[in-house]
């Protein structure tokens, strides 16, 4: 296979052994490679560890006109980052590359950011939000008329950093450096639990202003059931994980409403999340405009009556598939008497005789 232009130096760097692996490619979208899900931890000199960014997948490619960006399901959104298209525009060849777009809040990447924009239609809003975005590289799918996935990680990556170089990107794309840590080490020194003095946990959600997360994700029961669970999981199960949801919601907002308590009940999949605002919340911005004081006796009410919801005004429900008719009217029963002994609370009265 011939290659001139950008390409050449490219796929002068492989061996003998590397070039039959190079096929043709001729423009059509080539997926990314996924993670893959596995309960061994182990450190291996053959698998790279990515650093994990907090941010949107995209696939960025160019075909002889502007450089188009999609998600890794094929869907455009290259009108949520221009900025992108534009660094991106500078390169002449024909190129896939796979990466992560990303919004910072301080020194770290910052999901609740990236949100304002990621899918909004129209450049100029994406613009207009304020929120400047970052593209980290880390593979290379095709060069050219080339498609290299057949090639090695560790070599597409080498390709991907010399292609990054050559082409002189603008600012606003990079790319990922290749780490080699110790998972394993990495692994024990994440997944653990803490406590503390009682006056120090008491400062942790729900009943202090601390929220914390991630402690039960240290036992390595719950670990081990977490993965099972997983591999065992058909279609079937996620249908039951929806259906309990909508009833969940449904269930929690009815008894609010009958109250009058305002609130907004919000679904993403089968997560189901209560909000007390009287205005729809779609992003962290309106989340945080709740009033979140109501929470605490909304928890603690559910809680006395040995339902166990969020611990956050923040965090949302998660359902099972075992949840059967009779968990279900446990927490109706929970609800019906939550709305009665904490309504007062909630709507700010002081007793129930006033």
């Amino acid at each position: 296979m011939q290659e001139s232009g950008p390409t050449e130096p490219l796929t002068g760097l492989l061996t003998p052994e590397q070039r039959p692996l190079l096929r043709a490619w001729r423009g059509d979208f080539l997926a990314p490679q996924l993670a893959t899900l596995t309960d061994a931890r182990f450190s291996d000199p053959d698998w790279l560890f990515e650093r994990k960014l907090d941010g949107a997948r995209v696939i960025a490619g160019r075909e002889g006109g502007e450089p188009v960006l999609w998600s890794r399901n094929h869907k455009r959104v290259d009108a949520s980052y221009p900025e992108v298209v534009e660094a991106l525009a500078a390169q002449p060849d024909r190129f896939v590359v796979d990466g992560e777009v990303v919004a910072f809040d301080g020194d770290r990447t910052s999901f609740a950011r990236l949100q304002n924009r990621m899918h909004l239609s129209s450049p100029r809003e994406a613009r207009r939000t304020g929120v400047a975005v970052y593209y980290y590289l880390f593979d290379l799918i095709a060069i050219g008329g080339v498609d290299v996935t057949r090639l090695p990680l560790r070599v597409r990556k080498r390709l991907l950093e010399v292609w990054v170089h050559l082409v002189d990107l603008d600012c606003g794309v990079e790319f990922t450096d290749i780490p080699e840590p110790d998972v394993e080490q990495l692994l024990e020194d994440a997944v653990q639990p803490f406590g503390g003095r009682a006056d120090v946990m008491q400062l942790l959600a729900p009943t202090g202003p601390v929220y914390q997360a991630g402690t039960l994700a240290g036992n390595p029961v719950a670990v081990a059931a977490g993965l099972a669970n997983l591999r065992a999981a058909d279609a079937s199960v996620y249908e039951a994980l929806d259906r309990n949801a909508a009833r969940l919601g449904e269930l929690l907002g009815s008894a609010l409403t009958a109250e009058g308590v305002p609130h907004q009940v919000s679904f993403a999949g089968n997560l189901v999340s209560v909000f007390f605002s009287e205005s729809p919340v779609a992003n962290y911005e309106q989340a945080q405009g709740q009033q979140a004081w109501r929470f605490p006796a909304f928890f603690n009410a559910f809680l006395e009556r040995g339902v166990y919801p969020p611990p956050s005004a923040f965090e949302c429900w998660f359902v099972n598939a075992a949840m059967d008719e009779a968990a279900f009217e446990r927490i109706a029963e929970a609800a019906q008497s939550m709305t009665l002994d904490t309504v007062y609370f909630l709507t700010g009265e002081d007793s129930k005789d006033e």
